[in-house]
């Protein structure tokens, strides 16, 4: 399948001296989330999307007075129709483009986005699956139970929860009426955030061979049950395999890995038993593509990816809902306990806010794998799809 099969073929294109009211009228006019700007010559110099103009009109800048040309990107990447689906996904992974233009001869033929590549395969795969067009259905089964969470009044004990994402985690869940049963080593940090949050701070180690235990009984005896479990706490080294230490290596293992599995184990029977729960395993973008320098690390946030996806198997029919929720680079201080700092230009830290909120979308929408960012899935998805593509990118800019 090629570019042409995806595109959407009726394209809005606006003039750089529209309005941003203008657009956005024109947009909803064609109930379109993008236009192509074009110039006087009905050439392609950029794309203003739905979020450009939300963008704009957030930071209080007039949509009346501000016009197109100001707003629009224009490092946007061009495409021929012929191109090959692969051909557009990698263009769009080097460049963190969220679209294409398709340009044929001096014309703009279309657009293309990942969600149309992404709908193309599916399509593909029912084909194959069904034996061709007309051979078959294809079923997707869903749960009988409602697996979404009413936060309110949720029992939620957080792991990691004294700096990072595990505090901007308990943040937003009491914000959303949970009541919070917080964790970590550190107890002057872990004091301050559950002060702040107004939750309960049960200081543990889950390295040590009984902290998953003692933490749940604990937990238990301070609210009587538990009814969402995210599983944050987590530790880093970056560096060549050979200059691991022994200990730091059993460490990472430890806390990623079997910390989680332990915590599960013990937690989700009660789950089970009163028919609803929520398991939320913070997991990496490491664990789905793999990082120079940090196999251990990416090797056990893949076997958490693993386990969720088996545990949502395992559970889904008894009204237990798993999320795995995968990072990018995030500004905590994780990078500084790993012993070393992060050095790579791009893609740039987002703020642990961003995850927490991911966190507890997750939590109360029953969405099973969230990436944040959002773009994240693309270089995840053609880690599948298209592997040798991936690796000759990855080669390039790790």
């Amino acid at each position: 399948m090629n570019v042409r099969d995806g595109m959407t073929k009726v394209v809005l294109s606006v003039g750089p001296a529209h309005t941003l009211r203008q657009a956005a009228r024109l947009m909803s006019g064609q109930r379109v989330g993008a236009a192509v700007v074009v110039d006087s010559s009905q050439a392609g110099i950029g794309i203003l999307t739905e979020r450009d103009i939300l963008d704009s009109v957030g930071a209080g800048q007039d949509p009346d007075s501000e016009v197109v040309a100001n707003h629009r990107t224009s490092d946007v990447e061009f495409a021929s129709p012929e191109w090959t689906l692969e051909q557009a996904a990698a263009a769009m992974m080097a460049g963190n483009f969220r679209h294409l233009v398709v340009v044929e001869g001096q014309d703009v033929a279309g657009l293309l986005s990942m969600r149309d590549i992404v709908r193309c395969w599916a399509e593909q795969l029912a084909r194959v699956a069904g034996g061709g067009p007309g051979g078959g259905e294809v079923r997707v089964a869903f749960a009988d139970r409602e697996r979404s969470m009413q936060l309110k009044g949720a029992i939620a004990l957080v792991t990691g929860a004294s700096s990072g994402i595990g505090a901007a985690t308990a943040e937003y869940l009491g914000q959303a009426g949970a009541r919070l049963l917080l964790t970590g080593r550190d107890e002057q940090r872990l004091q301050a955030v559950a002060a702040r949050a107004g939750a309960v701070a049960l200081v543990a180690d889950l390295t040590e061979t009984d902290g998953p235990d003692r933490l749940v009984e604990r937990a238990l005896a301070a609210e009587g049950r538990i009814d969402l479990l995210v599983c944050n706490a987590g530790i880093g080294w970056a560096g060549p395999i050979s200059e691991l230490p022994a200990a730091t290596a059993a460490a990472i293992v430890n806390l990623n890995l079997l910390a989680p599995v332990q915590l599960t184990r013990l937690v989700a029977p009660a789950m089970v038993a009163q028919g609803s729960g929520r398991l939320v395993f913070v997991s990496s973008i490491a664990g789905a593509i793999g990082v120079r320098h940090e196999a251990v690390y990416a090797a056990t946030k893949a076997a958490l990816n693993c386990l969720a996806e088996s545990l949502d198997y395992e559970v889904a029919d008894h009204g237990v809902g798993v999320s795995v929720v995968l990072p990018g680079v995030v500004d905590t201080p994780f990078f500084s306990r790993r012993g070393r700092p992060y050095h790579r230009h791009w893609p740039g830290p987002i703020p642990a806010e961003r995850v927490a909120a991911a966190v507890t979308r997750a939590a109360s929408s029953d969405l099973p794998v969230v990436y944040v960012p959002g773009w994240l899935r693309i270089p995840a998805w053609l880690h599948g799809a298209a592997p040798r593509t991936f690796a000759a990118i990855a080669g390039r800019v790790s």
